[in-house]
């Protein structure tokens, strides 16, 4: 505290004010201490703790609510400067920093069916790509065995996910990056191939699709949803 080493006044009357300011300015301490605690303090050696926390919120988004047969999962960045070990700075978002979660919501109502934070990546986590299966797939949980079907970016499906999720009993239908070792060349885009013409490969129950809106460009797409060999 500033004032804690501060000589005191030979006034008494000094001194009490002294003594009360002190007072008033430790209890204002004290405060944001306790408040900097809850955030950065905790030691996230890995996202139990959080989630912990977290975890009677989401338990109530999913009491209160039945979803509908179509739902959606993304990000949504929760605008936040403050002190906080997992606060993300994201520069292509309208605000910059703030809290990252992932959301399931209902795609008809918009509720928010399930949602919990990110906390960053950590030390004993593996790859990118099975950090994000994993999200979904807890996300998804409580609906394991609905039928229901869930749309997502590209930033969310693989091939693998799409399968596990099938054997769930949910399907999927999201665009997919070009970088995913599973895809055939032949879906890429390249020169050979004419703007709007389309590529339809199949596996099993999935449908995998190559759109070329324009030459040198192709929009993949993987729907488990609709599938038809």
């Amino acid at each position: 505290m500033d004032n804690l080493n501060e000589e005191k006044s030979d006034s008494d009357n000094s001194e009490d004010q002294d003594s009360g300011s002190e007072t008033e300015d430790h209890e204002s301490r004290t405060s944001e201490d306790n408040d900097d605690i809850d955030v950065e303090n905790l030691k996230l050696n890995d996202d139990s703790i959080m989630k912990t926390s977290y975890s009677s919120r989401s338990d109530n988004l999913k009491t209160c609510y039945i979803t509908g047969h179509n739902i959606t999962i993304d990000e949504q960045l929760l605008p936040f400067r403050g002190k906080c070990p997992f606060r993300q700075f994201i520069p292509k978002k309208p605000d910059k920093y703030g809290l990252k979660l992932w959301l399931c919501v209902d795609v008809d109502s918009y509720y928010t069916f399930n949602a919990f934070p990110y906390i960053g990546r950590q030390p004993d986590q593996r790859r990118q790509s099975h950090i994000v299966a994993k999200v979904v797939l807890e996300l998804l949980e409580s609906l394991y065995g609905s039928d229901r079907n869930v749309t997502m970016d590209k930033f969310f499906p693989s091939v693998p996910l799409a399968r596990e999720l099938q054997m769930k009993k949910i399907t999927l239908i999201g665009t997919l990056r070009k970088n995913k070792p599973e895809l055939p060349l032949e879906f890429q885009s390249n020169k050979n191939r004419e703007a709007d013409s389309s590529l339809f490969g199949f596996e099993n129950d999935l449908t995998l699709v190559s759109y070329v809106p324009k030459h040198h460009k192709a929009v993949l797409l993987l729907p488990s949803k609709h599938h038809d060999n």
